[in-house]
């Protein structure tokens, strides 16, 4: 589903049955810690257009990436 199809339906109609809630985890139950990132700037250019090509911060998607990649090596 391309995100203005999710887009519309978000705003008209109840989303919960297009989500996979066997994989839903918050990543906001953990402690957090600040680390300070470096990164070549063309890809921190792509990052940058990734995220807003999706309307999310572009903190926020490298969490989420993290995250994933964690679940799919199960480490948590």
């Amino acid at each position: 589903m391309k995100a203005k199809e999710f887009d519309e339906i978000f705003e008209n109609e109840d989303i919960t049955p297009y989500l996979d809630t066997n994989k839903i985890m918050k990543i906001d139950e953990f402690e957090k810690e600040n680390i300070v990132l470096s990164m070549p700037y063309k890809l921190l250019k792509l990052l940058e257009k990734e995220a807003n090509k999706i309307g999310v911060r572009k903190e926020d998607l490298v969490k989420v990436w993290i995250a994933e990649r964690l679940q799919k090596e199960s480490c948590y």
